[in-house]
């Protein structure tokens, strides 16, 4: 029980410190190689924290869990921008969005849904299907790097960032994302165990602890893009880890072991999640933000899933 808590404050902790420092040395290498942050959040951060997901995927299907890996990959997404996104937005506070960016990000994300969606439907996922899915996910990311709408920073004279420095600063985000996974896989752990120590029903910690449990690095950068209103960072990192999970991560799990899937368990979820998400990008492109009110919407989008997911 002691290692367990100890365990959760340190996990807890890595988390507190290390998630500002991935938004600052991304904010850091987008201004030295003149890219957008909603690039960086897509690509980098999304890929980086999304990393708990995929590697669950992966060992997963291996093992012959499909179900478990892809309904982390759903859950996990559904818990992020809706629950995720709420909380961030209730403890920092409104974020504001370009409406041409969200359009463009919202479109290729349902591409990718739908994508995921019409392969899993069948009730097999065969390699050929995850090399689709692979597919699906670099050529999107292709498409929003060109259209996306990108922050143009100013290279001041005199100001020349040597090869070192870029060198050190791309070491240190790639430290810190190790960190902040790493610290969320601890802070997880501690929490499972601690629930098996208080007898808490082990459907609730799957149901619940899984999905959230792996969003934490998500979450984590979330909160600081917030607070240093970073908002294109936290808009990129959201929707880039919806489309790594769903495209890359299943695509992935299933590339390595093609397998049956579990349709009674899986669909309801996956309907449920496309729902909830068309009415967040309705929501986000006609009000090019996100408010408190907005971020209780979003809280509710995510407790009313457990009335309509059986």
């Amino acid at each position: 029980m002691i290692l367990s808590i100890l365990g959760f404050f340190i996990g807890l902790g890595g988390l507190l410190i290390l998630s500002p420092l991935v938004i600052t040395y991304s904010v850091k290498l987008g201004e030295i190689f003149r890219i957008s942050p909603v690039i960086i959040g897509l690509i980098a951060i999304a890929f980086g924290t999304s990393l708990p997901e995929i590697s669950n995927v992966i060992i997963s299907s291996i093992m012959g869990y499909s179900n478990v890996g892809v309904g982390n990959m759903i859950g996990s997404s559904m818990a992020m921008f809706t629950l995720g996104a709420g909380v961030i937005i209730l403890i920092r506070g409104a974020a504001f969005f370009e409406r041409k960016n969200i359009i463009i990000l919202s479109v290729c994300a349902l591409i990718g849904i739908f994508a995921a969606y019409t392969i899993i439907e069948k009730g097999a996922i065969t390699r050929f299907n995850g090399f689709i899915l692979i597919f699906i996910y670099f050529g999107l990311y292709y498409l929003m790097n060109k259209r996306i709408i990108q922050k143009d920073y100013i290279q001041q004279k005199g100001n020349i960032v040597i090869f070192s420095k870029k060198l050190q600063y791309i070491i240190f985000l790639i430290l810190c994302l190790a960190g902040v996974i790493g610290s969320s896989i601890l802070f997880i752990n501690s929490v499972v165990s601690l629930s098996d120590l208080f007898n808490v029903p082990r459907f609730l910690i799957s149901f619940f602890l899984v999905s959230i449990g792996t969003s934490m690095p998500e979450f984590f950068v979330g909160l600081s893009a917030i607070k240093k209103k970073e908002y294109e960072l936290f808009v990129g990192n959201l929707f880039g880890s919806v489309i790594t999970n769903l495209n890359l991560g299943i695509g992935l799990g299933a590339f390595f072991k093609g397998s049956t899937l579990n349709m009674e368990l899986i669909m309801p979820a996956f309907n449920y999640f496309i729902i909830s998400l068309v009415i967040i990008f309705a929501l986000l492109i006609f009000n090019k933000k996100l408010d408190r009110k907005s971020a209780l919407l979003l809280i509710i989008l995510y407790l009313l899933s457990f009335v309509f997911i059986k």
